[in-house]
């Protein structure tokens, strides 16, 4: 009795207790294999030929070793070029026991191997949850800290605030001094224009009236001298003529 299955794109020939090398499989060694796509099995009676699959039939195997094959070197080389180039290369392969051909019951036994893969995640899942709620609970406290820490940064803040807003008051303050300052500057100028001009009054409009009188003074003593070199300059002419 044999059959051929399709194992990993390879179509293998394949007995009971026969020992096959394929390409790699994933898998621990002892692990337990199954394979669903088989082509054709002969049970020395009759030939059964799927289109393309026989569709109950089912192969198991077991894994015994993952190995290395043999090294295939590679050559290349371009005449006339200077190209030449050899690489090593060595295949995995998975060595498989084959344990038992099967004609029909196959999908039930892959159906009942599929739950099993089922139950086990929704195991793990389970567990990594349980694992999870614990570590949150312990996680708690730091969050409560972080939480009067945002509290302690909001009052630091409002504190700040406040100061913030006193410190005006303060240069408020400041510029009132330097409004005085400015002020008892300007009337001790006042003061000395006062007492250069010969007038008792010390407000500052008496200086301003002070200036003026002063400027309209000069204005007034230039105009009358230039008159008077205009006259003496009529005056000389007339003579002149006088005694021609």
């Amino acid at each position: 009795m044999y059959a051929i299955v399709d194992i990993a794109g390879q179509q293998v020939k394949v007995e009971k207790d026969e020992k096959i090398f394929v390409h790699l499989l994933e898998g621990d060694t002892g692990a337990s294999v199954h394979f669903n796509r088989v082509l054709l099995i002969d049970n020395d009676k009759d030939i059964l030929i799927g289109n393309p699959l026989l569709s109950d039939a089912l192969i198991t195997g077991k894994i015994l070793s993952h190995i290395k094959g043999d090294k295939i070197n590679v050559f290349k080389k371009k005449r006339r070029k200077g190209y030449k180039v050899l690489k090593g290369h060595r295949q995995y392969y998975t060595e498989v026991q084959i344990e038992e051909i099967m004609e029909k019951g196959g999908s039930k036994i892959l159906k009942d191997i599929e739950t099993k893969i089922e139950a086990k995640k929704s195991f793990k899942t389970e567990k990594s949850k349980k694992a999870a709620k614990p570590a949150a609970e312990k996680t708690k406290p730091s969050s409560v800290k972080k939480t009067e820490t945002v509290a302690e940064a909001e009052v630091d803040v409002e504190k700040a605030a406040k100061s913030s807003e006193s410190k005006p008051k303060k240069t408020q303050k400041t510029q009132a001094k330097t409004t005085k300052t400015k002020s008892s500057a300007t009337g001790k100028t006042s003061k000395t224009k006062i007492k250069k001009s010969g007038t008792a009054s010390p407000d500052k409009t008496g200086t301003k009236t002070a200036v003026k009188k002063k400027t309209t003074g000069t204005r007034t003593t230039i105009k009358k001298k230039t008159e008077g070199t205009k006259k003496t300059t009529a005056t000389k002419k007339s003579d002149n003529k006088e005694k021609k």
